[in-house]
């Protein structure tokens, strides 16, 4: 069969837009979250988190007892302990709203796929381990924009809703995080707790 093969001429800013991408964050807007995205969303909060309390608990998560969930998911409340105790002191602001704390796990090479929580409406959302690039990103998908956690670079804690549709693609290693889960939905969350969250 004869044929002419025809090249495609793209534009700088298509040659720009269709880079090739390394990694899930890269596709999700984890360093420009608007203000939109920070009130219906997720944003990070102003409480700050001693290293020593992340590395005690991220020592301790890997030891504990967990309840299976979903084939991917493991789940256990938070162990009595010092850097807990530390964290709950830290987080006492919202003592009135909480449901529940608890610390999550995450099989490695397991995926949690696109789906909104039955239950829970907000949670705040402590990533732990791995360290760095190797904690793939919790993925939101708002308004037409994936929005993705950074790496797991510095503690930190984050308020996200768990009523829009999420997921979270883990490859290689184990993940896990603290969190504390509310029934409160998230934009009255964020109106109460306004003063804590990084607007």
């Amino acid at each position: 069969m004869e044929y002419v093969e025809k090249s495609i001429d793209l534009s700088d800013k298509e040659r720009k837009i269709h880079v090739s991408k390394g990694s899930r964050r890269e596709w999700t807007t984890y360093d420009e979250w608007s203000y939109d995205i920070k009130v219906n969303a997720i944003c990070k909060l102003r409480i700050d988190i001693e290293e020593d309390i992340w590395n005690e608990l991220s020592d301790l998560v890997t030891q504990l007892d967990y309840e299976n969930f979903y084939n991917s998911l493991r789940v256990c409340n938070w162990p009595i302990c010092d850097a807990t105790n530390n964290l709950k002191d830290k987080f006492k602001i919202f003592e009135s709203d909480v449901e529940r704390y608890v610390i999550v796990g995450q099989y490695g090479n397991n995926h949690v796929y696109p789906h909104i929580d039955p239950v829970r409406s907000t949670t705040v959302y402590i990533p732990l381990l791995p360290r760095g690039e190797d904690y793939t990103p919790l993925e939101l998908y708002y308004n037409n924009t994936i929005v993705g956690t950074p790496s797991n670079d510095n503690p930190c804690a984050y308020a996200w809703n768990t009523k829009i549709p999420h997921s979270v693609f883990q490859f290689g290693k184990d993940r896990y995080n603290a969190q504390i889960t509310f029934n409160l939905p998230y934009k009255e969350f964020f109106w109460k707790y306004m003063s804590v969250f990084d607007v």
